[in-house]
């Protein structure tokens, strides 16, 4: 079962459609939550308390810390408080002094979905001077696009990811080295399931090449509780190289919102902007992958397992 060990909760106010004012706090002691479920994680919409004050998990947001970096709290609808109320929930051990609390949250605003497309710690992008670990990169760095062009980074975002919250939505996606092509790439390269990898004119999401051999899913069970994946935006969507493969820059402006460190593009940049994709197209499903792409894997497995000679 998944559980939670809650701390200090807030009570927002409905003030119109799907947003909530903040109106007090609450000094509770600290409880641990439970959906009393065997998936380890939280769904929207489960009774995640075993007592009489019926609790349903609404989803998570982002929560900036005063003195940098960011804490996922719970927000969830409590039956002991009023109809038009709900509740943000701090994580036990995070006083409230700490974090900088919203002023208004909007329901329809709460991270539910599938976390956004990035790479996981250590991914090697490659530069002129060789591959850096992407959380080593900064703006203004500059980094090799697969035509051999130097282009600076324009934001490198990170979102924490919370296994509880996201179950199989956080499950990564492990390209096997050598699995795209020869020594292509380089070294094992783990991204979340919907980055793009390009491969003879089309980006393909990592989840529609997983194949349960030489590209996988990781298993939960080799997830840590809390980890951070990254992403690299450039001006332009363009094809860089993580650990030696052809790999997308980032284009899903619309969720920027969700990474720990928007405010700090909203404060570099203003307004959001619209990246045009590339002229690529795009293949989200393994249903859709060309024959020859399918065939050429299929040979790079046959490679990949094939025994070592005696």
């Amino acid at each position: 079962m998944a559980t939670y060990d809650a701390g200090t909760y807030f009570i927002y106010q409905l003030a119109s459609g799907t947003t909530y004012d903040f109106l007090e706090q609450n000094f509770s002691s600290p409880y641990t939550y439970d959906d009393t479920e065997a998936d380890n994680t939280f769904e929207v919409g489960d009774d995640i308390n075993d007592n009489a004050i019926v609790t349903t998990f609404l989803g998570t947001l982002t929560v900036p810390l005063n003195g940098g970096g960011t804490v996922e709290a719970m927000v969830a609808d409590f039956s002991s408080v009023s109809s038009s109320q709900r509740v943000l929930i701090l994580p036990d051990g995070v006083p409230p002094a700490y974090v900088t609390l919203p002023d208004s949250i909007d329901l329809d605003t709460l991270d539910t979905s599938d976390f956004v497309t990035c790479f996981a710690a250590g991914t090697g992008i490659a530069t002129a001077l060789g591959d850096r670990p992407v959380e080593t990169l900064r703006i203004g760095d500059k980094i090799t696009t697969a035509d051999g062009r130097q282009v600076p980074v324009k934001w490198i975002g990170c979102q924490t990811i919370l296994t509880r919250f996201r179950g199989d939505r956080a499950r990564m996606i492990r390209i096997r080295k050598g699995a795209l092509a020869e020594g292509l790439p380089h070294s094992d390269l783990t991204v979340t399931g919907d980055h793009g990898m390009v491969l003879d004119g089309y980006v393909v999401n990592a989840s529609a090449l997983v194949n349960g051999h030489s590209i996988c899913q990781v298993p939960l069970a080799e997830l840590p509780a809390q980890f951070t994946v990254y992403h690299v935006e450039t001006e332009a969507h363009d094809v860089i190289l993580a650990n030696g493969a052809a790999t997308e820059t980032y284009v899903d402006y619309a969720a920027r919102s969700r990474f720990d460190n928007h405010a700090e593009y909203r404060a570099l940049y203003g307004e959001e902007s619209a990246i045009p994709e590339m002229a690529m197209p795009r293949i989200s499903a393994a249903r859709l992958l060309p024959d020859h792409l399918r065939v050429r894997l299929g040979r790079r497995i046959e490679v990949l397992t094939k025994p070592a000679a005696a």
